[in-house]
Formats: structure tokens, C-alpha cells, sequence
């Protein structure tokens, strides 16, 4: 397998992570529209659950290495999206006391 095939398995992995958690992320925001929750949760799991290992089996092409690159790009992503995820500035309004360092106890 060459670099360049390594390096486009590994970016397909990262793409079929994007798919699962922006799927993810979908479905939590769903949330609030709809009125049963467990059908949602569950319908989403399986269908990103699908696509997900469909997109495994394809990449990996009857070769382990090829489908160990790609979980490769696809937990290095899940790894990405959590720390740039974990930046983002708190809205003030929802920080909690603790969270703003304001002393709750009268002087």
C-alpha cells in the first residue's frame, strides 16, 4: 500500500467519524422536536451504525491494515472534535457560580 493510499484511507476515516458524531449531534438537537425520544435514539444509533461499518468494509478492502488506518483516522477525529469542541467560550448566562469564581457565602 503506498503513502498517498495510506493517507486517503486515513482521511475516509476521519470522514465517516464527521458522519457518526455530526449524526450524533443531529440527534441531540432533535431532542426538543420531538415527542418520542427512545424511537429517535435508537433509529439514529442504527443508521449511523450502519453507515459507519458499511464505510469500514469498503475501505478496508479484505486488508486489516487498511481497516486499522482507518479506525486510525476515525478515533483521531472523535480525539480533534472533542478538544475543539471543549474551547468554546461559555455563554456568561449558564456559567454557574463555581464556574465564574464568585464567592457564594455572604462576608
Amino acid at each position: 500500500m503506498t503513502p498517498i493510499q495510506m493517507s486517503l484511507v486515513f482521511l475516509a476515516g476521519m470522514g465517516l467519524s464527521g458522519l457518526y458524531f455530526g449524526g450524533l449531534w443531529l440527534s441531540i438537537q432533535g431532542l426538543t422536536r420531538h415527542q418520542n425520544l427512545a424511537v429517535l435514539f435508537v433509529l439514529s444509533f442504527l443508521l449511523r451504525t450502519l453507515i459507519v461499518l458499511a464505510g469500514f468494509y469498503f475501505l478496508m478492502a479484505e486488508s486489516w491494515q487498511r481497516l486499522l488506518i482507518a479506525l486510525a483516522g476515525f478515533i483521531w477525529a472523535r480525539v480533534l472534535l472533542a478538544r475543539v469542541l471543549s474551547r468554546k467560550p461559555a455563554d456568561p448566562k449558564t456559567l454557574s457560580l463555581k464556574e465564574v469564581n464568585v464567592e457564594t457565602q455572604p462576608r
